[in-house]
């Protein structure tokens, strides 16, 4: 049974990506690590056009489907990423010159 289901903004960073059809990303919060699926189709196409590269410590902030379901062994929560807002590349450190 269906116990909630709502709509958040959520900032994550990328602890793994799929780039095949139907595999969910694996983003952390800050908190955990979450199972989560991209539906948002042009950011899906901007990535598969090469058009986005990630690395590590890149930050996605999202528009997410948050939905918990009571089943018989307990609560069940899934995630939908529905848009990605804003891609935020790891601050990158440069080497100064003469070190």
């Amino acid at each position: 049974m269906l116990i909630l289901d709502e709509n958040c903004k959520i900032a994550f960073s990328i602890a793994s990506l799929a780039f095949k059809d139907d595999n969910k990303w694996r983003l952390y919060d800050g908190a955990g690590t979450i199972h989560a699926a991209i539906t948002d189709v042009d950011f899906l196409k901007r990535v598969d056009n090469n058009q986005v590269s990630f690395s590590k410590g890149d930050v996605l902030v999202c528009n997410v489907r948050v939905q918990q379901w009571q089943t018989a062994d307990g609560a069940k929560t899934e995630y939908e990423v529905t848009q990605v807002l804003e891609h935020r590349p790891a601050a990158r450190q440069i080497q100064l010159p003469g070190l």
